[in-house]
């Protein structure tokens, strides 16, 4: 019996560049589909070969540590990781051994894919699915999954005092639920609420506080989930 073996990814000097340079990997992983995952311990990454044969790196950005849980995976930070697999579900496991914790990357087809910001939303576009064109001169390709970040409008709060009473003014987002609480200091404020929760219709809210006048009030304003 003859074995054939190949060469699927190597270098002679153990250094990162961004085109398939792998340096210390110490665990492979292979998908259903075919795709390469390997655990670059010491460029703090796990690469992907997918089965074109294109590498790109899925998770890590290069710098040892610990941050980005339920971020994009790529942007995220990982210490000498020294194991990798794969469950039942297509779920990648990481041994994250400097940080002594198992970490699982989940929808790893999207991985690697870049995310961009909707601005200018209305209350109906926060729920709202999308997908994503992308146009150039060889023509278009649309994605069905898109990592959204909503940016909200400014609040500019205002307020008058009037009386012994204040009367606050913010910008708001229609059907979206606001909360004005308040504290007499920020050294370590006891924030309590100021009135129920209120459900905004318009552009605008405004409510009005009868504070004590021996006391000094801080107020910010809160987007209640």
């Amino acid at each position: 019996m003859i074995w054939d073996i190949t060469t699927l990814v190597a270098i002679a000097t153990p250094v990162f560049r961004p085109r398939a340079r792998c340096r210390w990997h110490l665990g492979l992983a292979v998908d259903a589909i075919g795709n390469l995952y390997i655990c670059e311990t010491f460029n703090q990454r796990i690469r992907k070969v997918g089965a074109d044969g294109v590498i790109t790196t899925i998770v890590g950005n290069g710098i040892a540590g610990c941050s980005g849980d339920y971020n994009l995976a790529n942007q995220t930070q990982i210490s000498y990781p020294r194991g990798i697999s794969l469950d039942a579900d297509g779920n990648l496991l990481i041994a994250d051994w400097g940080n002594h914790r198992i970490r699982k990357v989940a929808d790893l087809e999207y991985a690697n894919q870049p995310s961009f910001t909707v601005t200018n939303v209305t209350g109906d576009m926060v729920n709202d699915r999308y997908s994503v064109i992308v146009t150039s001169s060889s023509g278009s390709v649309t994605s069905s999954v898109a990592n959204l970040v909503v940016q909200l409008p400014p609040l500019a709060p205002t307020f008058v005092a009037t009386n012994g009473s204040l009367r606050f003014q913010w910008g708001t987002v229609a059907s979206r639920v606001y909360q004005l609480p308040s504290a007499t200091n920020l050294s370590a404020p006891d924030w309590q609420n100021v009135g129920s929760p209120v459900t905004a219709t318009g552009a605008t809210l405004t409510l009005t506080n009868f504070p004590d006048a021996a006391a000094q009030r801080f107020y910010r304003v809160q987007l209640v989930p």
